[in-house]
């Protein structure tokens, strides 16, 4: 740990970064449905809440974030010279494992109402027709929530676009923009931050290959809990184990002789069980959370 505070001033994420804060554990949590919804008007700081959308769409989707379990709704959006004269609308099933996504072309905004998502997430055979091979990256650039996410992840979009042109879409805030750029992967709902341009050749290599190409820049699978993205993080990172599908969750238990202390087990391919124990703790160094935000303390995980 680095014991020099950040400044109230500094961009959240150079400050995160300078102070080595841990990324595993940051990524969206106990989300397994996401529910990506093509919109190209202002994003406001909250993008759902101030968008122009008819109100009914948007109580709507607020009701499915209610009502459909683990979901969460993102709002995307191409480059203006995609014009398909459609609305995109992409359901992903992000479990642990072979997961799936659904792709939807809307005439209009209005038309998710009459889509019932939790029987595509059922696998109701209605909607067989509509299961999909796309591998969209949902890249951060929401700047009307916090700057780096548009500073940091406008460059990765743009990056993307060209080495893999049409996969790659604007999103709505993803949470934790001091980890800038920011990228979920769908279907599998792998989050992944701190991503460089450099980088994003082997990014979209490992992933094609069903692999993560840099433990150190996982965030976590959102499916899972912030303590069961920790323990997957030291797993693999103990394992050198890449591959996406290489663990199974078996079980996320808080030790009974410590407080937020965590075991944390995952079963490999053999059956092999792997343990991870851990504690949760708040301390310095101090940055801020967003950019302009008050300073706090970083969220460690250490070995016990």
């Amino acid at each position: 740990m680095d014991d020099v505070n950040a400044r109230e001033d500094e961009w959240c994420a150079a400050a995160s970064a300078a102070c080595n804060e841990p990324i595993a554990g940051s990524a969206t949590e106990d989300t397994e449905v996401w529910i990506a919804l093509e919109y190209d008007g202002p994003w406001g700081r909250k993008a759902l809440v101030t968008s122009e959308l008819p109100a009914s769409v948007k109580e709507h989707l607020r009701g499915l974030e209610a009502n459909v379990p683990r979901s969460r709704v993102q709002l995307i959006r191409r480059p203006r010279t995609d014009a398909r004269g459609t609305i995109r609308l992409y359901i992903a099933h992000a479990r642990e494992h072979a997961p799936l996504l659904y792709r939807f072309e809307l005439d209009a905004h209005e038309a998710v109402r009459a889509l019932d998502v939790a029987a595509v997430i059922a696998g109701d055979p209605r909607f067989a027709d509509a299961r999909s091979d796309d591998a969209p990256l949902l890249v951060c650039t929401h700047g009307q929530r916090d700057r780096c996410c548009a500073v940091l992840g406008i460059p990765v979009f743009e990056q993307l676009e060209v080495l893999a042109p049409g996969r790659a879409w604007h999103t709505s805030h993803v949470g934790g923009h001091r980890f800038a750029a920011n990228v979920v992967a769908l279907p599998s709902g792998l989050c992944f931050g701190r991503l460089q341009v450099g980088e994003l050749p082997a990014f979209l290599a490992g992933l094609d290959g069903g692999e993560i190409f840099a433990l150190d820049r996982l965030r976590g699978r959102s499916c899972h809990p912030k303590e069961a993205q920790i323990g997957e993080s030291l797993v693999r990172a103990r394992l050198g184990e890449r591959a996406i599908e290489a663990l199974t969750l078996a079980s996320c238990t808080r030790a009974p002789d410590e407080a937020r202390a965590y075991v944390v087990r995952f079963r490999d391919r053999t059956g092999a069980l792997h343990d991870a124990q851990f504690v949760i703790e708040s301390a310095p160094p101090l940055r801020p959370k967003g950019c302009g935000e008050e300073l706090t303390p970083i969220s460690w995980h250490r070995p016990r």
